[in-house]
């Protein structure tokens, strides 16, 4: 005889909210985001343009398709929205990976096989940005999510850069996969998303040490509030700060070009390696510093390598080895605190999209610096070192703009009780 099912056993009232899983194991979320940018990193988008030139006879440079190309990207806040939101597979996390993998792998697998027909080099590259955007939301609230509950933000933000920088080196994989291989290069892309796929399928469900299921209308609605509130503008205040306190790229490479010099594979190296070492001391500190004394931290040894930079740019044969490493080393240490205030000040329930909002700022501000200092640069000429000089500045202001973080994000438990 079948047992009756207790009238108290979620889903036997029909009108019941529907339960939504929190998310789980941290190592799903940062296996993903190690196959997710590895799989960008073999991405050779130069030969994706010429060859949609080639096959379709639209420039690669019109504003159709750089839009096009564009948009699931620009639309993250979005998908951190809906992943937030909105459960898939009940759950707010690994149903968006889940997806993410299918679409990432389908839309590889069409580039293997129909590389010869115009329609797959139109729409490919468009699903494999959207896959690339949505698992970014799911990685970052799910990582989010389980540093929050389990106060290790410092850690779940640390090994969040070093499994992405260390993907990202693998970028060199361009130079073996040609364009003569390109098959090669569209199957690694397929199998890659494809083990996101089965990562989440055989482990992002299984039952862990997860906080219980809570209904999905039981999810506080708290962006307006959350954008109303201390925690948000504090955290804009060191965001910012930070942002104007990172030397762009385009600075850097113009010093060199007008020297002779190259250093796109010498940056672009060092660019990923001093990150992975910046993590790893990160990891240990966070464990034995307060928050707000390491973010002060990070920011003050920021502005000392801008002095660095300004003090020895030009000193000699060696200022090429300062340029690449000082503003670099700086940056490290602090965009891996960055991450971790992001990961603490996000609302709960809503920390994708509070992670996404707060991480991108400091990225959007550097972006806009680089634009307006190249323009005085060719307009009135303003020298290198006056604009390390304002970076370091605005890294001392960010120092000072810590002491605005509430108490419960700047503790170390990293938990601010919400």
């Amino acid at each position: 005889m079948a047992e009756t099912p207790s009238p108290y056993a979620p889903g036997i009232i029909s009108n019941e909210p529907a339960r939504t899983r929190p998310a789980g194991r941290a190592l799903v979320f940062l296996a993903a985001a190690f196959m997710m940018v590895l799989a960008g990193a073999t991405t050779d988008w130069h030969f994706w343009m010429k060859e949609l030139a080639t096959k379709t006879g639209v420039s690669p440079t019109s504003p159709l398709v750089v839009v096009t190309i564009s948009v699931p990207g620009v639309l993250v806040l979005l998908w951190a929205y809906l992943s937030d939101r909105v459960p898939l597979f009940g759950a707010r996390r690994e149903g968006y990976l889940l997806v993410a993998g299918l679409v990432g792998a389908a839309a590889w697998g069409a580039l293997g096989f129909g590389a010869a027909h115009a329609t797959v080099w139109v729409t490919a590259p468009v699903l494999i940005a959207a896959a690339m955007a949505v698992s970014r939301a799911a990685i970052d609230g799910g990582l989010t999510e389980i540093g929050r509950r389990h106060a290790t933000t410092g850690v779940m933000a640390a090994s969040y850069v070093m499994v992405s920088d260390l993907a990202d080196l693998g970028g060199v994989a361009q130079d073996v996969l040609s364009e003569r291989a390109f098959g090669w290069t569209a199957g690694v892309g397929a199998v890659l998303w494809l083990t996101i796929v089965l990562l989440v399928a055989t482990l992002g469900f299984a039952d862990d040490d997860a906080a219980p299921t809570v209904p999905a209308s039981e999810l506080p609605a708290g962006i307006p509030r959350f954008l109303r509130s201390r925690t948000f503008w504090a955290a804009v205040a060191v965001a910012v700060c930070a942002g104007f306190a990172s030397l762009p790229r385009p600075i850097i490479d113009a010093y060199f070009h007008v020297r002779g010099r190259e250093t796109t594979m010498s940056l672009w190296v060092w660019g990923h390696v001093i990150p992975v070492a910046a993590a790893g001391i990160y990891l240990l500190a966070c464990r034995r510093l307060r928050f707000a004394a390491l973010l002060r931290l990070a920011l003050a040894l920021k502005a000392l390598a801008l002095v660095a930079f300004w003090l020895l740019l030009g000193a000699g044969p060696n200022d090429t080895i300062v340029a690449l490493i000082a503003p670099t080393a700086g940056d490290a240490l602090a965009n891996v605190a960055l991450i971790d205030l992001a990961m603490r000040a996000a609302p709960r329930g809503r920390e994708a999209f509070g992670f996404v909002l707060l991480s991108g700022l400091p990225h959007l501000i550097t972006g806009t610096l680089g634009s307006v200092t190249g323009m005085m640069m060719d307009m009135i000429h303003v020298p290198v070192s006056t604009v390390a000089l304002f970076c370091a500045g605005a890294a001392v202001v960010g120092v000072a703009a810590v002491s605005l973080l509430p108490r419960a994000v700047s503790s170390a438990s990293g938990d601010d009780g919400r």
